[in-house]
This record gives C-alpha cells, sequence and structure tokens, in this order.
C-alpha cells in the first residue's frame, strides 16, 4: 500500500510538468502548422519568374520570326530587281515562264503531229519568237 501511495504522489507531482510539456508541444505544432499554411500561401501566387520566362521565350521566338521574313522579302527584291518595281520584275519572270511554256507546247504539238523540227523553228521564228527562247524550248520539250 506505501507504494502505491508512494506512485499517487509522484504522479501528482509530475503530471502538472507533463501536462504543461504537451501544451507547449501543441503551441509548437499549432506555430509550424501557421508557417506552413504561410509558405503555402506564399507559393499558390502568382509565378512571377516563370511567367517572365515564358513571355521572354515567346517575345524572342516571334522577333526571329520576323527577322526572318524581312530577309526573304529582302532577297526577293534583290533577285528581282531591287526594292523598287519588285512586283514589275516578278511579272517579268512570270511572263518568260509563260512564254517559254507557250514554245513548248507548241513543238510538242506540232511533232505529235508529225512536223519535222526545221519547219516548227521557221513557224515559230515568223511568227516573231526569238532564237534563244525557241532553242531553250527545243531542249525543255
Amino acid at each position: 500500500m506505501k507504494i502505491l501511495v508512494f506512485v499517487v504522489v509522484l504522479a501528482l507531482l509530475f503530471l502538472p510538468g507533463v501536462l504543461a510539456l504537451s501544451e507547449k508541444e501543441k503551441a509548437i505544432q499549432e506555430k509550424l502548422a501557421q508557417i506552413s499554411q504561410q509558405e503555402k500561401g506564399e507559393n499558390e501566387g502568382f509565378d512571377f519568374t516563370g511567367s517572365l520566362i515564358l513571355f521572354g521565350g515567346l517575345f524572342v521566338c516571334v522577333l526571329i520570326g520576323f527577322l526572318i521574313v524581312k530577309r526573304r522579302k529582302k532577297n526577293l527584291r534583290r533577285a528581282f530587281g531591287g526594292a523598287q518595281g519588285s512586283t514589275s520584275g516578278m511579272k517579268e519572270a512570270n511572263e518568260v515562264a509563260n512564254q517559254e511554256e507557250q514554245i513548248m507546247n507548241y513543238i510538242k504539238g506540232a511533232r505529235g503531229a508529225g512536223m519535222d523540227d526545221v519547219d516548227i523553228r521557221a513557224n515559230l521564228e515568223s511568227a516573231g519568237w526569238k532564237g534563244e527562247k525557241v532553242d531553250e524550248g527545243f531542249r525543255r520539250a
């Protein structure tokens, strides 16, 4: 019985200290939970760094695309007679291609009808076609 009384007395002496310690632990845990919630709240906000990188990369891609298109236009203008009259240069190139196609079609049709190349050449030159274009037509036909 003495042992039981001794254990009860010890329990009564140390119980308030144990309870106080557990209350301190609870307070610390609550404080940690608040800090954790604050950190989560900060992380859930808008991420400016990622957005800045994304928009910066997009801007660079658009800029590169613009420069490529500009360079191609410049090369086309250079190929067809400079910046002024570039559309007329393109029209001239289309006309030349169209004339060559007409000559080739005539040569193919005349050959199909049984004409020889000397007569075909004579007909083309009498119609006003120049010798260079006629020669090119014969080569391509």
